[in-house]
Protein backbone atom coordinates (compact mmCIF):
# COMPACT_ATOMS: atom_id res chain seq x y z
CA UNK A 1 0.00 0.00 0.00
CA UNK A 2 2.71 2.53 0.81
CA UNK A 3 4.41 1.73 -2.49
CA UNK A 4 1.23 2.56 -4.39
CA UNK A 5 0.91 5.86 -2.60
CA UNK A 6 4.52 6.70 -3.36
CA UNK A 7 3.98 5.83 -7.04
CA UNK A 8 0.85 7.98 -7.24
CA UNK A 9 2.67 10.82 -5.51
CA UNK A 10 5.55 10.64 -7.95
CA UNK A 11 3.17 10.45 -10.91
CA UNK A 12 1.32 13.49 -9.61
CA UNK A 13 4.60 15.35 -9.21
CA UNK A 14 5.60 14.47 -12.74
CA UNK A 15 2.31 15.69 -14.12
CA UNK A 16 2.55 18.87 -12.11
CA UNK A 17 6.09 19.50 -13.35
CA UNK A 18 5.00 18.92 -16.93
CA UNK A 19 2.10 21.33 -16.51
CA UNK A 20 4.31 23.96 -14.89
CA UNK A 21 6.98 23.60 -17.63
CA UNK A 22 4.33 23.78 -20.35
CA UNK A 23 2.85 26.88 -18.77
CA UNK A 24 6.24 28.52 -18.47
CA UNK A 25 7.08 27.64 -22.12
CA UNK A 26 3.73 28.97 -23.25
CA UNK A 27 4.29 32.20 -21.36
CA UNK A 28 7.77 32.51 -22.82
CA UNK A 29 6.48 31.89 -26.35
CA UNK A 30 3.71 34.43 -25.86
CA UNK A 31 6.14 37.02 -24.51
CA UNK A 32 8.55 36.33 -27.38
CA UNK A 33 5.79 36.73 -29.95
CA UNK A 34 4.69 39.98 -28.38
CA UNK A 35 8.25 41.30 -28.39
CA UNK A 36 8.70 40.20 -32.00
CA UNK A 37 5.40 41.84 -32.98
CA UNK A 38 6.38 45.09 -31.28
CA UNK A 39 9.78 45.04 -33.01
CA UNK A 40 8.18 44.39 -36.41
CA UNK A 41 5.68 47.18 -35.79
CA UNK A 42 8.49 49.54 -34.79
CA UNK A 43 10.49 48.55 -37.89
CA UNK A 44 7.45 49.16 -40.11
CA UNK A 45 6.89 52.58 -38.56
CA UNK A 46 10.56 53.43 -39.08
CA UNK A 47 10.37 52.29 -42.71
CA UNK A 48 7.31 54.45 -43.26
CA UNK A 49 9.09 57.42 -41.72
CA UNK A 50 12.15 56.80 -43.89
CA UNK A 51 9.97 56.51 -46.99
CA UNK A 52 8.35 59.81 -46.09
CA UNK A 53 11.76 61.45 -45.61
CA UNK A 54 12.95 60.04 -48.94
CA UNK A 55 9.81 61.27 -50.69
CA UNK A 56 10.17 64.75 -49.22
CA UNK A 57 13.84 64.87 -50.22
CA UNK A 58 12.99 63.70 -53.75
CA UNK A 59 10.25 66.31 -54.07
CA UNK A 60 12.61 69.07 -52.91
CA UNK A 61 15.25 67.92 -55.36
CA UNK A 62 12.74 67.80 -58.23
CA UNK A 63 11.39 71.21 -57.28
CA UNK A 64 14.92 72.63 -57.29
CA UNK A 65 15.61 71.06 -60.68
CA UNK A 66 12.40 72.57 -62.07
CA UNK A 67 13.30 75.94 -60.59
CA UNK A 68 16.83 75.80 -62.02
CA UNK A 69 15.50 74.72 -65.41
CA UNK A 70 12.92 77.51 -65.41
CA UNK A 71 15.59 80.03 -64.40
CA UNK A 72 17.88 78.78 -67.18
CA UNK A 73 15.07 78.97 -69.74
CA UNK A 74 14.16 82.47 -68.57
CA UNK A 75 17.79 83.57 -68.77
CA UNK A 76 18.13 82.09 -72.26
CA UNK A 77 14.89 83.72 -73.38
CA UNK A 78 16.00 87.09 -72.05
CA UNK A 79 19.38 86.65 -73.72
CA UNK A 80 17.75 85.78 -77.03
CA UNK A 81 15.35 88.72 -76.74
CA UNK A 82 18.23 91.05 -75.93
CA UNK A 83 20.24 89.69 -78.83
CA UNK A 84 17.24 89.98 -81.14
CA UNK A 85 16.66 93.56 -80.00
CA UNK A 86 20.33 94.41 -80.58
CA UNK A 87 20.24 92.76 -83.99
CA UNK A 88 17.07 94.62 -84.88
CA UNK A 89 18.59 97.92 -83.72
CA UNK A 90 21.72 97.29 -85.79
CA UNK A 91 19.60 96.35 -88.79
CA UNK A 92 17.49 99.48 -88.40
CA UNK A 93 20.61 101.65 -88.17
CA UNK A 94 22.11 99.94 -91.19
CA UNK A 95 18.88 100.30 -93.14
CA UNK A 96 18.58 103.97 -92.15
CA UNK A 97 22.13 104.73 -93.32
CA UNK A 98 21.56 102.86 -96.55
CA UNK A 99 18.24 104.59 -97.13
CA UNK A 100 19.72 108.04 -96.60
CA UNK A 101 22.53 107.26 -99.01
CA UNK A 102 20.35 105.82 -101.77
CA UNK A 103 17.63 108.47 -101.39
CA UNK A 104 20.29 111.14 -101.72
CA UNK A 105 22.07 109.63 -104.70
CA UNK A 106 19.37 107.69 -106.53
CA UNK A 107 15.86 107.91 -105.05
CA UNK A 108 14.31 105.64 -107.68
CA UNK A 109 16.60 102.79 -106.61
CA UNK A 110 15.28 102.91 -103.05
CA UNK A 111 11.71 103.03 -104.32
CA UNK A 112 12.34 99.93 -106.43
CA UNK A 113 13.95 98.14 -103.48
CA UNK A 114 10.98 98.91 -101.23
CA UNK A 115 8.64 97.60 -103.95
CA UNK A 116 10.66 94.39 -104.16
CA UNK A 117 10.59 93.98 -100.37
CA UNK A 118 6.84 94.42 -100.36
CA UNK A 119 6.39 91.81 -103.08
CA UNK A 120 8.64 89.37 -101.20
CA UNK A 121 6.50 89.80 -98.08
CA UNK A 122 3.35 89.29 -100.17
CA UNK A 123 4.60 86.10 -101.77
CA UNK A 124 5.88 84.77 -98.40
CA UNK A 125 2.43 85.34 -96.90
CA UNK A 126 0.83 83.58 -99.88
CA UNK A 127 3.15 80.59 -99.44
CA UNK A 128 2.37 80.36 -95.71
CA UNK A 129 -1.39 80.66 -96.27
CA UNK A 130 -1.52 78.12 -99.09
CA UNK A 131 0.69 75.68 -97.16
CA UNK A 132 -1.58 75.95 -94.09
CA UNK A 133 -4.71 75.27 -96.16
CA UNK A 134 -3.03 72.39 -98.01
CA UNK A 135 -1.79 70.80 -94.79
CA UNK A 136 -5.24 71.05 -93.21
CA UNK A 137 -6.61 68.95 -96.09
CA UNK A 138 -3.82 66.38 -96.01
CA UNK A 139 -2.22 67.60 -99.23
CA UNK A 140 1.32 66.92 -100.45
CA UNK A 141 3.50 69.63 -98.91
CA UNK A 142 6.45 68.72 -101.12
CA UNK A 143 4.95 67.89 -104.49
CA UNK A 144 1.90 70.15 -104.80
CA UNK A 145 2.43 72.11 -108.08
CA UNK A 146 1.02 75.41 -106.81
CA UNK A 147 3.03 75.31 -103.59
CA UNK A 148 6.17 74.47 -105.56
CA UNK A 149 5.45 77.37 -107.93
CA UNK A 150 4.92 79.85 -105.09
CA UNK A 151 8.07 78.71 -103.30
CA UNK A 152 10.10 78.99 -106.49
CA UNK A 153 8.88 82.55 -107.01
CA UNK A 154 9.55 83.49 -103.39
CA UNK A 155 13.03 81.98 -103.32
CA UNK A 156 14.03 83.71 -106.54
CA UNK A 157 12.78 87.06 -105.24
CA UNK A 158 14.50 86.63 -101.86
CA UNK A 159 17.79 85.82 -103.59
CA UNK A 160 17.46 88.88 -105.79
CA UNK A 161 16.55 91.09 -102.81
CA UNK A 162 19.60 89.95 -100.88
CA UNK A 163 21.78 90.36 -103.94
CA UNK A 164 20.51 93.88 -104.51
CA UNK A 165 20.93 94.83 -100.86
CA UNK A 166 24.49 93.52 -100.91
CA UNK A 167 25.26 95.56 -104.02
CA UNK A 168 23.74 98.67 -102.45
CA UNK A 169 25.77 98.07 -99.28
CA UNK A 170 28.90 97.80 -101.38
CA UNK A 171 28.01 101.03 -103.20
CA UNK A 172 27.36 102.75 -99.86
CA UNK A 173 30.70 101.67 -98.40
CA UNK A 174 32.48 102.75 -101.57
CA UNK A 175 30.87 106.13 -101.20
CA UNK A 176 31.93 106.30 -97.52
CA UNK A 177 35.52 105.47 -98.44
CA UNK A 178 35.46 108.09 -101.17
CA UNK A 179 34.21 110.74 -98.72
CA UNK A 180 37.01 110.12 -96.22
CA UNK A 181 39.71 109.99 -98.88
CA UNK A 182 41.45 113.34 -99.43
CA UNK A 183 40.32 114.73 -102.74
CA UNK A 184 37.68 112.02 -103.13
CA UNK A 185 34.10 112.62 -104.20
CA UNK A 186 30.91 111.45 -102.55
CA UNK A 187 29.84 109.45 -105.60
CA UNK A 188 32.29 107.69 -107.85
CA UNK A 189 31.40 106.45 -111.29
CA UNK A 190 31.69 102.85 -110.04
CA UNK A 191 29.20 103.57 -107.27
CA UNK A 192 26.78 105.14 -109.70
CA UNK A 193 27.01 102.17 -112.05
CA UNK A 194 26.41 99.78 -109.12
CA UNK A 195 23.27 101.68 -108.15
CA UNK A 196 21.91 101.67 -111.68
CA UNK A 197 22.69 97.95 -112.06
CA UNK A 198 20.88 97.27 -108.83
CA UNK A 199 17.77 99.09 -109.93
CA UNK A 200 17.81 97.35 -113.29
CA UNK A 201 18.15 93.94 -111.67
CA UNK A 202 15.31 94.61 -109.24
CA UNK A 203 13.00 95.80 -112.00
CA UNK A 204 13.84 92.70 -113.97
CA UNK A 205 12.87 90.31 -111.21
CA UNK A 206 9.70 92.28 -110.46
CA UNK A 207 8.69 92.16 -114.14
CA UNK A 208 9.38 88.43 -114.28
CA UNK A 209 7.35 87.90 -111.11
CA UNK A 210 4.37 89.68 -112.62
CA UNK A 211 4.72 87.93 -115.97
CA UNK A 212 4.58 84.41 -114.48
CA UNK A 213 1.48 85.28 -112.52
CA UNK A 214 2.84 86.21 -109.13
CA UNK A 215 -0.37 88.13 -108.47
CA UNK A 216 -3.05 85.58 -109.21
Amino acid sequence: MPQILIFLFLAACALLCGFICGSIKGCNDSATNKVRARMEERDQVERLKQDERDRALRERREAKERHDMHAAELSLRQSLLSEAASTKAREEDRNADLRMFVMREAPSVWSTLETLRGEVASVSAAVADYRKRLEARGGDLHGDPELVRLRTIRNAMVRKQKEMEAKLDAAYMESVRAEITPGGSAMSEGTRRALMDSESGMREVLDRYREIGGRR
